[in-house]
């Protein structure tokens, strides 16, 4: 896996950078609309739905290539994590297995280092991507209105 660590931090910056490019959406849709309904130009609003459309653009680029890079690391660390689980296995002592039942060994060749593949490759960067995107929206928020973001936190509970 330290082989990969560039692929990780790569991941994670492009899951900051995915945050914060939704943080531009919420700026760009407020100071947007205000121009033009304040000031009702045409040539206002192309560009707001230019750059909303760049926006778009960006998330959806970020949010193929994260899970395909994820996805990559996470089928890399598993045929690792097989193999060295397959030399470990060989060089054990017969006595081993004779209290080790064939689908025990089995199981924890195939199903255990599946689910350990899962959390590296799909639920950390969910994770992150999430922990990512609050922060930056929740600091955001903070910024423009405090008193509104107070409210907002008191309100989730009774949401969610």
């Amino acid at each position: 896996m330290r082989s990969r660590a560039k692929w990780l931090v790569l991941v994670a910056i492009l899951i900051i950078f995915q945050g914060f490019v939704y943080q531009q959406f919420l700026v760009l849709t407020e100071s947007g609309l205000r121009v033009i309904f304040a000031n009702g130009d045409f040539n206002d609003l192309f560009w707001v739905c230019l750059a909303i459309l760049i926006i778009f653009s960006v998330r959806a680029i970020t949010s193929f290539v994260i899970p395909t890079i994820s996805a990559k690391l996470s089928t890399a660390a598993i045929f690792e994590m097989r193999h060295d689980l397959t030399k470990h296995i060989l060089q054990l002592p017969q006595a081993y297995f004779d209290k080790t039942s064939s689908g025990d060994l089995i199981m924890r060749l195939v199903n255990q280092v599946q689910q350990l593949s899962q959390f590296v490759g799909q639920i950390s960067v969910k994770a992150m991507r999430d922990i990512a995107t609050v922060l930056i929206v929740s600091s955001y928020l903070i910024y423009k209105n405090f008193y509104l973001f107070s409210v907002a936190l008191m309100v989730i509970p009774l949401i969610a």
